[in-house]
């Protein structure tokens, strides 16, 4: 089953004025005589005439017309929406999506997969942050309980193949 990360990078909060959303798709693209191709593809949406307009006033510009595609996007759930959306035309729903992870010895934000896998997905992933939440401390005070998860979730990413 075909991994796919959704790579979300935004300067909102950290910018003055800044608000939008990018995302580009990473996944394994076609063999090479030296090993896998990365595939990275931005995660774009055709604008109307509304968000043209608006466009042109944050901008300070007229550059922009109902029509133009762009990769900017205001909410981050339209993003991941669309993102998956893509992947989906693109790739058929036997996928595994993941939020700014290709890859990981440990559970991670998997957005879409098919139903009975992202349950299972989802149910370790809980685990997990419900004792780790990205605290460096909370896991070496809880490598016992972290590394019986971290098992878990590479044999469940093994049984269905997922890379």
């Amino acid at each position: 089953m075909k991994l796919i990360a959704l790579e979300i990078t935004t300067w909102a909060g950290m910018s003055i004025g800044a608000e939008h959303y990018y995302g580009r798709l990473k996944f394994d693209g076609e063999p090479k005589d030296n090993g896998l191709t990365m595939r990275n593809i931005e995660v774009t949406k055709v604008i109307d005439g509304a968000e043209a307009t608006i466009l042109n006033i944050k901008d300070r510009c007229e550059s922009y017309e109902a029509g133009d595609t762009v990769g900017r996007f205001n909410r981050e759930v339209e993003l991941i929406e669309l993102g998956i959306k893509q992947v989906i035309e693109a790739h058929g729903k036997d996928i595994v999506v993941r939020l700014n992870c290709y890859t990981s010895a440990q559970p991670e934000h998997t957005v879409y997969a098919p139903e009975n896998i992202l349950e299972e997905l989802n149910k370790i992933e809980i685990e997990w942050f419900e004792i780790w939440d990205n605290d460096w401390d909370a896991w070496e005070n809880s490598e016992d309980e972290l590394d019986p998860i971290c098992d878990e979730w590479r044999e469940v990413n093994k049984k269905y193949n997922i890379k």
